[in-house]
């Protein structure tokens, strides 16, 4: 599958996410479904076993931004 694009260097890859490969700028990453609606995934109407799920997800998420080295 091909990513977005400039129009300058063709389309962008597209890879699943593996935290044991480094990032590499310019690609774009994919990781597993998440098993959610949309009212859910911004926290409406969460059982806390749910809540716990989407809290992870976000924290990850987040930890994972902020690894990112500064280009």
């Amino acid at each position: 599958m091909n990513g977005p694009t400039t129009g300058q260097n063709g389309a962008d890859a597209i890879v699943n996410y593996d935290q044991s490969v480094p990032i590499i700028q310019g690609q774009w990453y994919t990781f597993e479904p998440i098993n959610l609606d949309h009212y859910q995934s911004v926290g409406h109407m969460l059982p806390k076993g749910k809540r716990k799920f989407l809290d992870s997800i976000y924290i990850n998420h987040a930890q994972l931004l902020w690894s990112l080295p500064e280009y």
